[in-house]
């Protein structure tokens, strides 16, 4: 009866003076801010009937819940979705000074939409109540518009690296991080359960729906246990990649890691989930009282002035750091600066369909290829132009998968610019790859994204080369032949800034 009072006490607030102007200023600020997720989200609707499909059912749904609601005026609101908005928006803030990858904009404006929903007192049993599947379908919609986000091939080279550092300290110096991601993608085609980024997309939706199943309340725990559960998957993965190195660089049993590799995958994964079943079936659940009679309990009510402040000056920096950037959206990169050098004798080499669809996704990605003849030297060249994130990817995975056997990889130096020579089918042809910026000439991915992170670095080329010369080339020749491609795109590059 008491938390019946507190109820009845709260609804009475609701005609009070307060703010029905500011709670509705907040759900314009924030879908004010968010121009571009929803942008990017249009896009996706209009090129998939499933997504139209799908976001039409959603917009059908909140269009009937905005109609039931009465927006609250109350002099206190609920703490909780005013703590999941402040989360939702110091996140898509970090996003957005950092990688900027759009998927996780449009986690965050779907999680600070349904917190907006907390906010108003007509909504909040029924919020509290599907708290758990508006998560679930936050984090999961985003992705399933488009998976690919960059992050995977970090992932696999921070795993490659730890790989290469253990059998270091194992006593074993041969094998360096090329040669763990080549065994990795020599072996198999990679599947879900055996992909490092694709196990914790499936495993975190697997953990969330679990919420959801077993009714598990959420909980600095039920973080901790989610965590876990991503360690398991994680080490699970980093196993797998380590037998399957061992089994082919180090014992030559090329056919037992073959046969391993779909086995291990799918046991580290299938044994990850189980345990996090296992974590949340004693997690602690629910309240009864608020499954059966969610009317009961009562919001945990706050003062909104020190949180609105908080919430609005989020709002005005996400706005002043979207100002100052350029919109990603309506950026365009000169396609002269992608030609080749005019030294090069070239004819245009079209891009595979594998090629057009990975570059195609790029909002301010240009991709070229090309056939030359370069003094008595013939081969084939692409260079990538982009501003995206993700839209670089390791060349020699590429190889692998069009059928060009890449047998070792080195790093080559030219003062304080690092460069990748591969050796090609067994040794009969050369590729060589960099990636260039204003700033920067590497072969190191990671070198990119910290630049890109952190300095804001974002404007790079990446050029790959396949020379019809045997291995190991000419360090004079290969000399030669970057320094005439480098003049052509660093002057380009320094005039674009």
């Amino acid at each position: 009866m008491q938390g019946m009072r507190l109820r009845v006490e709260y609804i009475k607030k609701i005609p009070s003076k307060m703010s029905f102007y500011v709670n509705t200023s907040i759900l314009l600020f924030w879908l004010g801010i968010n121009y571009h997720p929803i942008l990017f989200l249009l896009k996706k609707i209009q090129t998939r009937l499933d997504v139209l499909l799908i976001f039409s059912l959603l917009l059908i749904t909140f269009g009937y819940l905005f109609l039931c609601l009465r927006i609250a005026t109350a002099p206190k609101i609920a703490r909780l979705p005013l703590l999941l908005f402040c989360i939702s928006a110091i996140f898509s803030l970090l996003n957005t000074v950092t990688i900027e990858i759009p998927q996780f904009q449009l986690m965050f404006l779907f999680l600070g939409i349904y917190a907006w929903l907390g906010l108003q007192v007509s909504a909040w049993s029924q919020w509290q109540r599907h708290l758990n599947i508006a998560i679930l379908l936050s984090f999961i919609l985003p992705f399933y518009l488009d998976f690919s986000s960059g992050l995977g091939f970090l992932l696999r080279l921070l795993t490659a690296q730890f790989i290469e550092q253990t059998l270091h300290n194992l006593g074993i110096y041969a094998i360096s991080s090329y040669d763990v991601i080549i065994t990795e993608n020599a072996i198999a085609h990679i599947d879900i359960p055996c992909s490092g980024l694709k196990s914790l997309w499936v495993g975190s939706a697997f953990f969330l729906a679990a919420l959801v199943i077993l009714k598990v309340r959420i909980n600095w725990g039920t973080l901790g246990r989610y965590l876990l559960v991503i360690g398991l998957l994680l080490s699970a993965n980093t196993f797998r990649v380590l037998i399957l190195t061992l089994l082919t660089t180090v014992y030559s049993m090329h056919t037992i890691a073959k046969m391993l590799h779909v086995p291990l995958g799918i046991l580290g994964f299938s044994v990850s989930l189980v345990i996090g079943w296992l974590l949340l079936l004693y997690a602690p659940k629910t309240n009864n009282i608020l499954v059966e009679s969610p009317i009961l309990v009562s919001p945990i009510l706050v003062k909104p002035k020190f949180w609105l402040i908080s919430l609005f000056s989020l709002f005005l920096g996400q706005l002043s750091i979207l100002i100052a950037s350029k919109n990603p959206l309506s950026q365009q990169i000169n396609k002269v600066a992608v030609l080749p050098p005019a030294a090069m004798q070239t004819s245009i080499l079209p891009l595979t369909p594998g090629e057009k669809r990975y570059f195609a996704r790029g909002l301010t990605t240009i991709a070229q290829k090309w056939r030359f003849n370069w003094k008595f030297m013939k081969g084939s060249m692409l260079i990538v132009h982009s501003q995206d994130f993700n839209m670089f990817h390791a060349p020699e995975l590429c190889m692998v998968a069009n059928g060009i056997l890449v047998d070792s990889m080195q790093t080559m130096s030219m003062g304080s610019n690092s460069f990748r020579l591969l050796s090609l089918n067994q040794g009969t042809a050369t590729g060589i790859y960099w990636l260039q910026s204003a700033n920067f000439v590497t072969d190191d991915f990671g070198v990119r994204y910290w630049q890109y992170i952190f300095n804001k670095d974002k404007d790079w080329r990446m050029i790959v080369v396949i020379l019809q010369i045997p291995y190991p080339p000419d360090k004079l020749i290969i000399t030669d032949l970057i320094n005439c491609i480098r003049a052509s795109f660093i002057n380009n590059i320094t005039d674009k800034q």
